[in-house]
């Protein structure tokens, strides 16, 4: 039986939320296997560490016979889906409005603004214009971007490089604190 090994909670968050280390940086750097991180991360959560939602974007384990009750497109947290127009737009084109799809503290999902794969924009959400928070500046890498067939309209996924200004976690936040009849209400503004 091989010794245990100690690893610090404190050292392990901080490399996951303020580091912004993906799954493999975090096992080469603790010599982890892809069950061990899986295992590391449920304790964080359950004993409320970290919080499920800072886990967004990162995949499940490769090896579906580790975990066979989890779907393949399993994602370990939440991206939170908007119903309701939340506007987006480059910072150098603020006249041509997009809106968000989803958001996460990873990623943004954006439709109505064109990107090429692997480009990196700076994005604004006004969210001061719905919400009493901060105005959102990020600086995203373009993931996937896909046109669709018959509008030509472009939906494209941003991985977060860096916030520039405002907090993605409030925003988050805020969506989720929206009533379901005010989520109706602000969808019928589309």
């Amino acid at each position: 039986m091989s010794p245990k090994r100690e690893i610090s909670a404190r050292d392990f968050v901080a490399d996951l939320r303020f580091s912004g280390f993906s799954n493999r940086q975090l096992m080469e750097k603790y010599r982890l296997t892809e069950r061990e991180l899986e295992f590391i991360f449920k304790k964080l959560v359950a004993v409320k560490a970290i919080n499920p939602s800072e886990l967004n974007e990162r995949s499940a384990p490769a090896d579906p016979a580790l975990y066979p009750e989890m779907p393949s497109d399993f994602r370990i947290s939440i991206r939170d889906e908007l119903d309701f127009p939340l506007p987006v737009y480059e910072k150098d084109f603020p006249d041509e409005r997009g809106l968000v799809l989803n958001v996460s503290t990873m990623g943004l999902g954006v439709k109505g603004i064109e990107a090429s794969v692997g480009e990196i924009k700076t994005l604004v959400i006004p969210a001061h214009e719905l919400f009493h928070i901060n105005l959102i500046e990020v600086e995203g890498q373009c993931r996937w971007a896909t046109r669709e067939s018959l509008s030509g309209v472009f939906s494209a996924g941003f991985e977060i490089i860096n916030v520039v200004s405002g907090s993605l976690e409030e925003l988050q936040m805020m969506i989720r604190s929206i009533p379901l009849e005010d989520r109706v209400a602000m969808r019928k503004k589309l």
